[in-house]
């Protein structure tokens, strides 16, 4: 947080609800939850914010981490969503930009201030993870019954979507689909400086009473090109077309795009919500709900040779050369649910969707 972030900090709020129940007692309700209605507004402060926008920071960088002592591990993710960001960097939900910061120069004084902020923060638990945490445990009324493959795991359904031979889990980075892939955290930044800052202190807050062992990390960033003489951020990819050029409108999300010939897309795709036409809310439903599922995936790619399949079709010389190559070094995929006061993140391995 930089210092003129500081001082315009929120006050603390205290974890409870939902995450408190689970992460910081034994006991849990499981009596059935009042009705509720299916069409409602987006709960934002309640998803995940990468869920629903795009973060376009040019940085990421992805730690893989193994429960090391359950409680304290609990006791973390509730920290990061205390709403105190002296005490810990905090999970960045699909509110408007506003929490913390200063004021940008297209803001309104008197109105919350919409300027990004200079890190954003994300959390994906696997199935294997909620085990450890002991959450399955504390709830033994925990249910996927519309997803299986989450509870399968991406090692075991590997051949189903084609990563076999160099693509296998034999040959998967770090300890992916090996069983203790438990929590992966993503942290975004707009500057070098930043990105160390809130890495360093992810860091140390892991090691705490031996929370959460660092398996693996990898940090990426976005291509750079020439711009007036100096190395600047661009959308371009290794391919050398510019990515993120359409970006889907959601019913109820938080990003404005210019209004165009397609309908926006319903918020269930997206978000686990009671109106889904094709699967159930994981349960217990508090759980479940404004959850997501996503996938992670480590995928190498040879752009030379990608090259050469895509003249050699234009040429009709050889037609089964396409696709280029690829190979897939592990796959993650969980499903997420946060709180500005509250989280619980479940997730589970699966390679490909």
């Amino acid at each position: 947080m930089s210092q003129e972030s500081k001082t315009q900090e929120p006050p603390a709020k205290e974890s409870g609800g939902l995450f408190r129940r689970i992460l910081g007692r034994v006991g849990y309700n499981t009596s059935s939850p009042k009705t509720h209605s299916t069409k409602t507004i987006l709960d934002l402060a309640d998803i995940q914010g990468f869920i629903l926008r795009g973060y376009r920071m040019p940085m990421v960088r992805h730690f893989l981490l193994t429960v090391g002592v359950p409680a304290k591990a609990r006791k973390l993710l509730g920290r990061l969503v205390n709403g105190d960001e002296s005490d810990a960097p905090q999970i960045t939900t699909a509110e408007d930009w506003h929490v913390g910061f200063a004021p940008g120069p297209g803001d309104n004084p008197s109105e919350a201030p919409r300027r990004k902020p200079d890190y954003c923060l994300n959390v994906g638990i696997t199935w294997p993870g909620l085990s450890a945490l002991g959450i399955k445990d504390r709830i033994p009324t925990l249910s996927f019954k519309s997803f299986g493959a989450f509870l399968a795991g991406a090692a075991e359904r590997a051949a189903l979507v084609g990563d076999t031979g160099a693509s296998g889990p034999q040959n998967w980075v770090g300890t992916f689909g090996k069983g203790s892939d438990h929590v992966l955290m993503t942290l975004h930044s707009l500057s070098p400086d930043a990105m160390k800052s809130y890495s360093d202190r992810l860091s140390a807050l892991f090691a705490e009473g031996d929370a959460f062992r660092e398996a693996w990390r990898t940090d990426g960033m976005a291509w750079t090109e020439m711009q007036d003489g100096k190395p600047t951020f661009c959308s371009k990819v290794p391919f050398g077309y510019t990515d993120g050029i359409s970006m889907t409108t959601i019913h109820g999300g938080p990003e404005r795009y210019a209004p165009d010939h397609q309908q926006p897309c319903e918020p269930w795709l997206f978000v686990l919500r009671d109106e889904a036409e094709n699967y159930f809310v994981p349960e217990p439903r508090e759980l479940g709900l404004n959850g997501s599922f996503a996938v992670f995936k480590v995928i190498k790619t040879d752009v030379v040779d990608s090259r050469i399949s895509c003249n050699r079709i234009r040429t009709r010389s050889t037609p089964n050369s396409w696709p280029p190559k690829f190979v897939d070094d592990g796959g993650m995929a969980f499903l997420l649910h946060s709180r500005q006061k509250q989280i619980i993140l479940r997730v589970a391995f699966h390679s490909n969707s």
